[in-house]
């Protein structure tokens, strides 16, 4: 089994991967070592059970040290022991924790093909960091017949909201189409974020249904998959940019669950904050005196995660907060 995987320019934002054991023991060697696999990537397996089961008889939701993972597509697992079978679900907050590490999904690559594992669907996504991929510059790549298919008609595009924030091309309900949308609007990214304004998702659904087969060989190639699927389209990301900074995006992350914790003292402290700052000359013993140890519920820093990324990017974000605090100053005065 490999034990690094290559540095791609995309990402995996959504896994659903299934496994058949042919045995009782095998499936209880095979929970085992996901469990293990799981936790060694801040994911943890919950007391509460996914709102549907499908053809599964039981099941756990995931959680992760990303707040991001409390939307309500969470993570799960779901068993059906009468048969053997496990199923296995991770949203964007746990497949970045993966993508952090330096073996990614390759373990996992490794346990599906032991235990006959089945990807079900993967969503494939680049990140514009540039703003030169915006919504406007898709829809001129559409009318340009980048994104038709070899046979069949022209793909159907949708939008969500005026001005547009998310374009799909393709139906939803096929085993193939394209989510584009405004990322630094998602993450509530403050105006004063470098990346507000810039941060585009270019994101691929694809789902094992009909003709459509997915390669377990896409968890650590990603690139392939992405490129082959919409090559006329793509081509311009992978060729000719940098591979993805994971490391970034997952601090960005975090530091968007720091700026909400932050809002949430100023509101309940900030007045008594205020007037220490007036009565304490040493800023130090303000903050001596109004901290504890431990860390905010609902917060976890990951142990992979580079410190001095996430020190960077909580830096913009208190910055942010205070061009955010000084603007409404002068509006009210």
């Amino acid at each position: 089994m490999a034990t690094h995987c290559p540095q791609k320019h995309t990402a995996i934002d959504h896994l659903t991967i299934e496994f058949s054991t042919k045995s009782k023991t095998e499936f209880q060697q095979l929970k085992t070592r996901l469990y293990e696999y799981l936790r060694e990537h801040h994911i943890r397996i919950g007391s509460k059970g996914p709102h549907t089961l499908g053809q599964f008889t039981d099941g756990n939701l995931l959680h992760s040290a990303l707040t991001t993972s409390n939307k309500k597509t969470k993570g799960s697992i779901k068993y059906l022991p009468a048969k053997n079978r496990l199923k296995l679900e991770l949203n964007g907050a746990q497949c970045a924790l993966i993508e952090l590490s330096a073996q990614r999904f390759c373990p996992l690559i490794h346990l599906a093909q032991t235990h006959n594992g089945i990807i079900r669907r993967i969503d494939i996504y680049y990140d514009d960091f540039t703003g030169r991929f915006d919504i406007r510059r898709t829809q001129k790549d559409v009318a340009k017949g980048l994104y038709k298919p070899n046979t069949g008609p022209k793909p159907q595009v949708s939008y969500i909201g005026r001005p547009a924030q998310t374009m799909y091309i393709g139906s939803l309900k096929s085993s193939k189409f394209m989510r584009i949308y405004r990322k630094y609007l998602e993450q509530k990214l403050p105006s004063t974020d470098p990346l507000y304004g810039y941060w585009y998702r270019h994101e691929m659904v694809l789902k094992n249904q009909g003709k459509t087969v997915i390669p377990l060989l896409a968890l650590r190639q990603s690139d392939g998959l992405f490129l082959g699927e919409y090559p006329k389209a793509h081509r311009k990301f992978i060729e000719n940019t940098k591979p993805m900074n994971m490391q970034r995006i997952v601090a960005k992350q975090v530091a968007c669950g720091i700026a909400a914790k932050t809002r949430y003292v100023k509101r309940q402290a900030g007045r008594l904050i205020n007037l220490l700052d007036e009565l304490v000359v040493d800023d130090s013993m303000i903050i001596n005196g109004i901290k504890r140890p431990g860390l905010p519920q609902g917060i976890e820093l990951p142990k992979v995660l580079d410190r001095r990324v996430l020190k960077q990017e909580v830096t913009a974000m208190l910055l942010g907060e205070q061009h955010r605090q000084g603007a409404t100053y002068a509006q009210t005065k």
